[in-house]
This record gives C-alpha cells, sequence and structure tokens, in this order.
C-alpha cells in the first residue's frame, strides 16, 4: 500500500478496503458441460451460506469457456484463511475447481446486499 502515498488526491477511494479475490479455475476433473445437478446445488447452498456468514460479499459464475469458471470477494483476515473458506466449496471437494486467492483493495462493499 505504501505506492498508493505517491498518487495525487482524488484518484483512489478514501474507503479502500482489503479483500481477497477468489477464483474457481477448472480442476482436473473438470469436463465441458453441465456438473451434476446435485453437485451444482450444493455449491449453490455452499455459497448462500458463506454471504449469509458475512464471509464472502458476493459470489458467482464466470461465464464463457476460460479456465476461470467461478469468483467470490471473500472477507478474511488473510489469504490463507480465504483459501481455506474456499477449499469447502464442493466443486473444489469433488476435483471439478481449483482455488486461487488474490488479495486486493476495493472500495468498502459493507453496503452490498445479496438476497435470495
Amino acid at each position: 500500500m505504501d505506492s498508493l502515498t505517491t498518487i495525487p488526491p482524488g484518484l483512489i477511494p478514501l474507503d479502500l478496503r482489503g479483500y481477497h479475490l477468489g477464483l474457481l479455475v477448472r480442476g482436473p476433473k473438470w469436463a465441458p458441460g453441465e456438473a451434476p445437478p446435485d453437485l451444482v446445488k450444493r455449491h449453490l447452498e455452499f455459497n448462500k451460506e458463506m454471504i449469509g456468514a458475512k464471509k464472502f460479499v458476493v459470489a458467482g459464475p464466470v461465464l464463457g469457456d476460460g479456465r476461470v469458471l467461478g469468483i467470490a470477494i471473500v472477507r478474511a483476515k488473510s489469504a490463507a484463511e480465504a483459501q481455506q473458506f474456499l477449499a469447502q466449496d464442493p466443486d473444489v471437494l469433488d476435483g471439478r475447481a481449483l482455488v486461487e486467492v488474490h488479495p486486493t483493495l476495493l472500495p468498502s462493499l459493507d453496503a452490498v446486499v445479496v438476497k435470495f
């Protein structure tokens, strides 16, 4: 964050917060096409649970045929903690996805509400 001190005022948000960008990427058991319906259901239930517990701010799929399958903005004290949260995803446990975690600074997302 030291490099931010050299940026002129007014160019970065005042309410920056640390988050972790979690990426679910193709894992060793990934295959083209739809995942099994029971796995999809468990994955969606997991995301809902993590959002309800305020561990994820948001989570959702990445569309297209790239290697990234989904994203989550994670509230965690460290990248290791974010990795632990994401590693519980049923798609990861099944081997269809692997986890990447990238620390990031974003404007406060405290006002974001996900409705189910």
